[in-house]
């Protein structure tokens, strides 16, 4: 990490962690940080970001204990990001790559961004931006625009390859598809941080199977064209497949019927969904789960 830093000297890092790696993700904004100082603006998004910091239902911004903005406000952890986002980042992390080319036009720092995010409520998406200021305040903006099309979204397989693989595939290379319905559950569980009060409700159900059986039939496609002679598996980036709904999930089997894509793939319901919808797991079995 430390020489793609020398090779790259970038002057933005964007970091995004699960709560599991979360310390990684601290260790290296302060690499960077050592390195490059206010020459590079650190950006942390991911699921932890996301899980820790939402709107309530009342409207103020939730920061639960585990917050990166509340940590380094209380002074529990270095402030080495400059910016923490939360929630869909599609389109704010190309507002923020624009910015800093903009700031770097008038000779400003990329570290200094958050003293210009004034106006930005408009950029799409369900998505908060917040900062730590050096009296310790934490600082946020919440998008404001609504929803994006879902299904003007790239492949991720597409867009940047397959080089890794789960074992339980049997070797297949595997590709992380998604239906991008949202960001969590469809199911609103106190206990759960995917909950649909803090990740976001479901979003354009009515074509999350045609967009995920898009996605496995580009990964397929890559896969084949980029490594002949090996095949192809996918794991399911949905917080549930498809929501776990009964009609979304029998249309994906009647496109994977008809397709007949060699594929093996994975995913997660809750127990719940498995125990309801026996017929259902069998028919996605029969082509390829």
């Amino acid at each position: 990490f430390e020489q793609l830093l020398k090779d790259i000297q970038p002057n933005i890092l964007l970091i995004g962690a699960m709560s599991i790696c979360f310390p990684g993700a601290i260790a290296c904004a302060k690499k960077a940080k050592e390195m490059f100082g206010d020459s590079i603006c650190v950006v942390l998004g991911g699921r932890h970001a996301t899980e820790t910091i939402y709107p309530s239902q009342d409207g103020p911004i939730v920061h639960h204990h585990g917050s990166p903005l509340r940590l380094i406000a209380e002074d529990r952890i270095d402030p080495v990001f400059d910016l923490v986002v939360s929630g869909e980042g599609e389109h704010i992390i190309a507002w923020i790559g624009e910015k800093i080319y903009d700031l770097a036009q008038h000779n400003v720092p990329p570290s200094k961004i958050c003293s210009h995010l004034q106006g930005i409520s408009h950029v799409p998406g369900r998505w908060i931006a917040g900062w730590v200021n050096d009296s310790n305040q934490i600082h946020a903006v919440e998008g404001k625009n609504g929803n994006f099309d879902r299904n003007a979204l790239p492949s991720p397989a597409e867009m940047f390859g397959v080089g890794s693989l789960f074992d339980v595939f049997g070797g297949r290379l595997t590709a992380h598809v998604f239906s991008d319905t949202g960001s969590g559950c469809v199911y609103d569980c106190e206990f759960c941080s995917e909950r649909r009060s803090v990740a976001g409700p479901i979003i354009q159900p009515g074509s999350s199977a045609e967009r995920l059986f898009g996605q496995m039939k580009g990964a397929v496609e890559v896969i084949k064209e980029d490594n002949p002679g090996r095949s192809a598996s996918a794991f399911v980036e949905d917080s549930t497949i498809l929501g776990g709904s009964y009609s979304s999930l029998s249309r994906l089997i009647r496109l994977l019927s008809d397709a007949k894509l060699d594929l093996k793939f994975g995913g997660q319901f809750t127990v719940d969904q498995i125990i309801s919808r026996v017929e259902i797991l069998k028919g996605l079995k029969e082509v390829g789960l």
